[in-house]
């Protein structure tokens, strides 16, 4: 198994593209999508419910 890694950005919740990718037409490929931990909200968060 080879394994690709790329960023994006969402702009649309609704849709995600991926362009420029490195397979070939008919190519079966397995998407797993994981997402950025922002920390700073994570952080804020669990403050506030301290101070709750």
């Amino acid at each position: 198994m080879n394994a690709y890694k790329t960023y994006i950005t969402i702009a649309d919740p609704k849709e995600l593209v991926l362009s420029d990718l490195p397979f070939k037409a008919g190519q079966r490929v397995e998407v797993i999508i994981l997402t950025e931990d922002n920390q700073k909200v994570t952080l804020a968060e669990e403050l506030k419910k301290l101070f709750q």
